[in-house]
């Protein structure tokens, strides 16, 4: 794996972050490798590069089932190592080998999941329909992202963890939540993260 900084052995559990397409994981990763001295994994990043095309290229040659076998592999391989904040492709729960792989590395203790969540109309806002996401090609507004996000739901679900809301709120005030949620490691995975 590559990415920002390096942590070593006995170093912490990874955070990974999971969230629907333009909730923020990307920058939330960046700011937590920044202040909280993590190896940034970005998962799509890994899987262009190796592949040596997009990921809309992926898409068009391999298709969405191609995509996600790749998604599998480096997941699996990022969840292998200690101190990294991993961001996932939005997609990565719709893959159930994916949302167990998850479970597992958290029951063990290798990591803590982290859903960032945001409003359909925050989403549109930051992504509109990007033509670099293949899953948007149909997108023409909010309701459609909602939609989306609806049909992912029991997914992002059957993965776990805590959730953080993202809208209106910049991305250090994100970053510290989410190391406040994994300082408390014990929390309960259904509170973490809701005031009272």
């Amino acid at each position: 794996m590559t990415g920002g900084n390096h942590a070593g052995r006995g170093a912490a559990a990874n955070i990974v972050l999971l969230g629907f397409m333009g909730c923020g994981k990307t920058t939330a990763a960046a700011k937590l490798a920044e202040i909280g001295g993590l190896e940034a994994v970005e998962t799509d990043e890994i899987i262009a590069r190796r592949a040596g095309m997009s990921i809309p290229e992926i898409f068009a040659r391999e298709g969405e089932e191609g995509f996600r076998a790749r998604e599998t592999a480096v997941l699996r391989e990022a969840l292998a190592g200690r101190g990294r904040v991993i961001s996932c492709g939005g997609g990565v729960v719709t893959r159930p080998e994916n949302a167990a792989l998850l479970r597992e590395a958290a029951a063990a203790g290798n990591c803590i999941v982290i859903r960032l969540t945001a409003s359909p109309e925050t989403v549109f806002a930051r992504i509109g329909a990007d033509p670099g996401r293949p899953m948007l090609k149909d997108v023409r507004g909010p309701e459609d992202i909602a939609r989306l996000m609806a049909r992912r739901e029991d997914a992002y679900r059957a993965a776990g963890g805590a959730e953080v809301v993202t809208d209106g709120r910049g991305a250090e005030e994100i970053a510290r939540e989410i190391l406040k949620i994994a300082s408390d490691g014990a929390e309960d995975p259904d509170t973490a993260g809701e005031d009272g």
